[in-house]
């Protein structure tokens, strides 16, 4: 038997040191080249310096041989296996071979393999192994399928004999299938279209697809679900029926023989059908009268994914229609086309059935329809409440009322007042007062009733609602207030001079049904009195009636001017509500007369005509007028004067046996019974006395005219030209001309004519 088959560090014999605490490695090598089959047996000895263990033998087997194996059976072919299940098949290698058998088994992906009575496992996939000859290892492969695929593979093994033989293994993965859910599209008030794409079919027969809904959260075919009649992988279907304004969960499902599988779960929400409104308010109705209507408002509403009608509604007091023209009730129904709703206009009356503010809210409404509401306000006013109160103050031709307003009805009193009549239950027909506006307390004055009648009033209160009366209420007017004069013994009080007072005369008066202090005025020029002894006579009088009344009264007047003229005038009694008395009381007053001095003429040297103006007589007989004169100025009664004996407005007189080329000093004077009066004082002065004839007369006729020239006189200013036919006349008349010139034509002369020219001293 060979024994050089086993060597150490490829040599029989090893010698070496080891260091202490430190391991030697020694390589144990076989080498079976040209050794025949058969067992081998060998010792390893080793001897040490080791006093305790000096010694030490290793024992070596080894057979020598030719490896061989056959495989049973010659492949595995598993069942259909659910993914993430496991089955298992067994197989054995068999040692064919004249030595131990050493290998190893590898089983791909998807499958692990195990030694059948626990050898050692290397790792998931490998397992190492050893048969002895005619021995079999039995082998236990677990398909695990990852994937729905089919797989295909085969086991490796590897052995001693040096070439690796491979086992094929065959099965199949199926899965409940792999879907997407797609987003929805085409979402609408009640319907969406759900989408789904098919990932895996798990490796088998697709039986069905679809989508599947709920509104609760992870639908499946429990829920509501369609399946999809094509064979695409990505499909679509159409959700109807849906509920509007409402949040869907949707799940694309598809179903295989071994189950169904459900994508990740998606969502969307059905459109929310829509109401707006152009305000959520219209302007407060304001007031309207109970029974009545307002003019209409309006506001439109439009919708839009509406899925059934709009119906509007309000209550009683506030009433909607389409058009302002048709009629309004308190309900409207809308009906949309194709879930929509245009802007409609919607007209609203107020129409209040109470007194008081109303306030109401129209709430469209639709199935899902969003709030959109519209608040409307108005005031239903009623009419006012008025009661007539207390008469006061009642006279022959007046009463004043007072009245109160309880209650406005809501709305401003803009007319009250009393109406009155004699036959009851007075209106705004009969006659009627008008306080304006009012809010409590009024009161009214009527006026222009008839003395001693019964009559009936009632007040009145009115507002936007109309007109109320408040309770009749009855009074009789008093009789006529009269003041009566009995002046049968009064006289003319004639002409007084002013500042003098006439005798007194009298009167009676007295007066009925008067309510206040009767006043007695005279007039200007004029006093009175109750005494006619007493030394206050005055231009009024009061007397304080007695329940209304004054007795019979005799009064003193008396004239007592205080200018001059006719001082005509009325004497008045006068009371509160009665119609006052006037009596005519006539007097004349008289002053000096009015006149003035004019200028005097026929200037001689001893004489000269005085002329005087009457002009006013003082409303008296001029008993006296003329001229006063002298040579001091302002010559009066005490110098010397003349009386005309005339009262003409203009008079004139000869004042004599002056003194020649002498200042005399005239004033105008005239006498009534006030006195006498004086005008302006004036002068003049008389001529020198007698002058000479003018000489050199001369005579000649001129075209037909006489002309007369002659010598100037000295002292003389002036000449008079006389004419006549008879030479040896005495009386020559006036002088047809005056000249201050020594020259004079005559214009008018006759067939014959004597003339004579005289000098004068006169002042033109």
């Amino acid at each position: 038997m060979p024994f050089d088959w086993l060597q150490i560090d490829g040599d029989n014999m090893v010698m070496t040191d080891v260091p202490a605490d430190s391991t030697l490695p020694l390589q144990i090598s076989v080498d079976s080249s040209g050794i025949p089959s058969g067992w081998y047996y060998n010792t390893v000895n080793i001897s040490s310096n080791d006093p305790v263990n000096p010694w030490l033998s290793i024992p070596f087997n080894v057979r020598v041989g030719t490896p061989d194996f056959e495989l049973n059976p010659g492949y595995l072919g598993f069942p259909v296996l659910q993914v993430g299940e496991t089955d298992s098949l067994d197989f054995e290698i068999v040692n064919t071979g004249e030595i131990g058998l050493v290998g190893s088994v590898t089983a791909p992906q998807n499958f692990r393999v195990e030694v059948v009575g626990g050898l050692r496992v290397r790792d998931a996939n490998t397992v190492d192994f050893y048969a002895y000859p005619g021995i079999a290892a039995t082998f236990r492969v677990f398909f695990s399928p990852t994937e729905a695929i089919d797989y295909q593979e085969q086991i490796t093994i590897n052995t001693n004999t040096g070439t690796p033989q491979y086992l094929p293994v065959y099965g199949s993965g199926v899965a409940i299938p792999i879907v997407e859910t797609l987003p929805a599209t085409a979402i609408e008030v009640q319907a969406a279209t759900g989408h789904g794409r098919l990932i895996s079919s798990g490796n088998l027969l697709i039986t069905e697809r679809g989508i599947c809904w709920n509104t609760s959260g992870d639908p499946d075919l429990e829920d509501n679900h369609l399946a999809y009649e094509g064979s695409e992988d990505e499909f679509a279907i159409t959700l109807s029926n849906l509920m509007h304004g409402t949040q869907y969960y949707v799940k694309a499902y598809v179903t295989n023989t071994l189950g169904t599988g459900y994508g990740e779960e998606q969502s969307f929400s059905t459109l929310w059908p829509t109401l707006v409104t152009s305000t959520d308010s219209l302007p407060d109705f304001g007031l309207v009268p109970v029974g009545e209507e307002s003019e209409p408002q309006s506001f439109t509403i439009s919708g839009n994914n509406l899925v059934d009608m709009v119906m509007l509604s309000s209550i009683g007091a506030f009433r909607i229609a389409c058009h302002p023209d048709s009629a309004f009730g308190t309900q409207i129904n809308l009906y949309p086309t194709d879930h929509i709703l245009p802007e409609t206009p919607i007209y609203v009356k107020f129409s209040p059935s109470e007194t008081g503010l109303t306030e109401d809210t129209i709430v469209p409404l639709t199935v899902g329809g969003g709030a959109c509401d519209v608040s409307l306000s108005g005031t239903g006013v009623s009419t006012p409440t008025v009661e007539t109160a207390t008469v006061l103050n009642i006279t022959s031709t007046s009463a004043e009322i007072n009245s109160r307003i309880t209650d406005d009805g809501l709305a401003p009193v803009t007319a009250c007042g009393i109406c009155v009549n004699t036959t009851g239950a007075p209106t705004l027909a009969d006659p009627h007062t008008d306080e304006g506006a009012q809010d409590d307390w009024f009161s009214s004055l009527l006026t222009e009733l008839e003395p001693n009648t019964w009559y009936f009033a009632r007040s009145y209160a009115q507002n936007l609602a109309g007109a109320v009366y408040g309770n009749q209420v009855q009074f009789r007017t008093q009789m006529v207030p009269e003041i009566c004069v009995n002046d049968s013994l009064l006289q003319p009080f004639g002409k007084v001079i002013v500042g003098e007072t006439s005798p007194a005369d009298s009167l009676s008066m007295w007066a009925n049904q008067i309510i206040d202090d009767l006043l007695i005025t005279a007039p200007a020029g004029f006093q009175i009195s109750l005494d006619p002894m007493s030394r206050e006579f005055s231009s009024e009088l009061i007397l304080t009636p007695e329940t209304g009344d004054i007795a019979p009264t005799k009064l003193y007047l008396r004239f007592a001017p205080t200018e001059g003229g006719n001082l005509s005038n009325q004497l008045t009694f006068s009371s509160t509500g009665v119609e006052t008395h006037n009596l005519m009381l006539y007097g004349i007053g008289i002053v000096a007369p009015t006149v003035n001095t004019l200028d005097p003429a026929e200037i001689t040297a001893n004489s000269a005509l005085g002329k005087g103006e009457i002009v006013h007589s003082g409303w008296s007989e001029i008993t006296a007028c003329g001229i006063c004169y002298g040579l001091s100025p302002d010559p009066d009664l005490d110098d010397m004067h003349t009386i005309t004996g005339t009262s003409q407005q203009d008079f004139s007189t000869q004042l004599e046996d002056l003194e020649g080329d002498t200042l005399y000093y005239i004033r105008a004077y005239a006498t009534n019974a006030a006195g006498t009066a004086y005008g302006e004082s004036l002068s003049f002065q008389t001529l020198l006395g007698h002058l000479d004839a003018p000489q050199n007369l001369i005579i000649s006729l001129l075209g037909g005219q006489i002309s007369l020239s002659w010598s100037a006189v000295i002292g003389a200013n002036s000449y008079h030209i006389y004419r006549s036919a008879d030479p040896y006349s005495e009386d020559w008349g006036e002088p047809i001309g005056t000249t201050a010139e020594l020259n004079w034509l005559d214009p008018a002369p006759g067939n014959a004519a004597f003339y004579k020219v005289l000098a004068s001293s006169e002042i033109n």
